[in-house]
């Protein structure tokens, strides 16, 4: 990953750490990410171009929320099968709930997550294989990135040096944007851990909620937490919705595409 300076990359290249960006890194200062698609084509519902009418059972997700303007430079998978290729699970599922997660120190600064829980119904392997034994207890963890808080010389907090593009989310921002019986499509890859944080200069300040025993910690690949509109379209929660190209399915417009995603998993076997 390269080395990310200034106020606002210092923010993406936290975002980078902790959002599971296998495939590529971070938009510096003074560089563009790829253009974003009109706000029109950013909400979750009545998108426009759509056919179908929201399903009353499918619960308003608000992925913008969850994308938080952190601006990713990526070299994007070309599809979804591509992008599994590269993660160590694919899950589907339905969001059960969120948790408090932890809160990561690097100098300077402190990295808020909350802790996605999935109840999963398909893990897969990168190979299509069934990954049983994976979540002892029906449920997937997933670390998800909230925003940070800059501390002055003295360790207190600095109001100062905040991005003004990024908000720090909180735990209901994230529960409302992400809702209980929401379907997910997650590519994950395992959430650092207290090792891997070390030899970055980094620590646990806080470990959050603590997780059942047997339980992993994970995070999604940028492209990898897809979400279900109430129309019955994909977004995504954290790359922006220029990436998604190529092979997959338009987001947000397309009413079938989170379908049209479930049966590509489905035809890997």
């Amino acid at each position: 990953m390269r080395n990310l300076l200034g106020r606002r990359s210092v923010a993406l290249a936290v975002a980078c750490a902790v959002g599971g960006v296998a495939l590529g890194g971070c938009a510096q200062d003074g560089e563009s990410a790829p253009p974003r698609p009109p706000e029109s084509a950013l909400t979750t519902s009545g998108a426009q171009g759509a056919t179908a009418a929201p399903d009353r059972d499918r619960p308003v997700v608000d992925a913008a929320t969850l994308r938080n303007n952190v601006a990713y430079e990526l070299e994007p998978a070309s599809s979804l099968s591509a992008l599994v290729q590269v993660s160590d699970l694919l899950v589907t599922g339905t969001v059960a709930g969120w948790q408090k997660g932890r809160t990561i120190g690097p100098s300077g600064m402190r990295l808020f997550n909350a802790t996605l829980v999935v109840d999963v119904d398909g893990p897969k392997t990168a190979d299509g294989a069934t990954a049983n034994g994976a979540f002892p207890d029906g449920k997937a963890y997933v670390e998800v990135f909230l925003g940070t808080q800059s501390l002055d010389e003295n360790g207190k907090p600095s109001e100062a040096d905040d991005d003004p593009l990024l908000t720090r989310l909180r735990l209901d921002d994230v529960t409302a944007a992400a809702p209980a019986g929401a379907r997910v499509i997650l590519a994950l890859v395992p959430a650092r851990t207290t090792e891997q944080l070390a030899a970055q200069g980094e620590e646990i300040l806080d470990a959050g909620d603590p997780l059942p025993d047997g339980a992993v910690l994970y995070m999604a690949q940028s492209q990898g937490f897809l979400l279900e509109n109430a129309d019955g379209s994909y977004d995504s929660g954290i790359a922006d919705l220029s990436y998604f190209a190529a092979d997959w399915p338009t987001p947000v417009t397309d009413p079938h595409g989170f379908a049209t995603l479930l049966a590509q998993l489905d035809s890997r076997g």
